[in-house]
């Protein structure tokens, strides 16, 4: 049965990756993740955080307008049109070269 989830965040955009999900908060476009953390995949940087029911601020980057999640990672794009990346960078998913890396496994 579907239900609301209220955390007190305007929502702008959201995606949803494999056993996580991101979001974009419209007023300053902060970016929250939530779900497990396995291989980075909050961009919390805290290895001790296994899973987060609660959504958790991915710190450093802000005025985002789109976030699109793989399957372990996790891509932010920003209204300059700078692009951030966190997770697993397996196959080379995190786009190193010309990106930005939050690279928080």
């Amino acid at each position: 049965m579907p239900k609301v989830c209220s955390f007190n965040i305007v929502i702008s955009h959201v995606s949803c990756g494999d056993e996580h999900t991101a979001f974009v908060a419209e007023q300053a476009g902060h970016v929250y993740c939530m779900g497990s953390n396995q291989d980075g995949k909050l961009g919390v940087g805290e290895k001790t955080i296994r899973n987060s029911n609660v959504p958790c601020l991915v710190e450093g980057i802000s005025d985002v307008k789109q976030v699109a999640c793989g399957s372990s990672h996790t891509l932010a794009l920003s209204k300059k049109g700078e692009v951030f990346s966190w997770g697993s960078g397996f196959y080379g998913a995190l786009g190193v070269g010309d990106a930005r890396v939050i690279d928080r496994p």
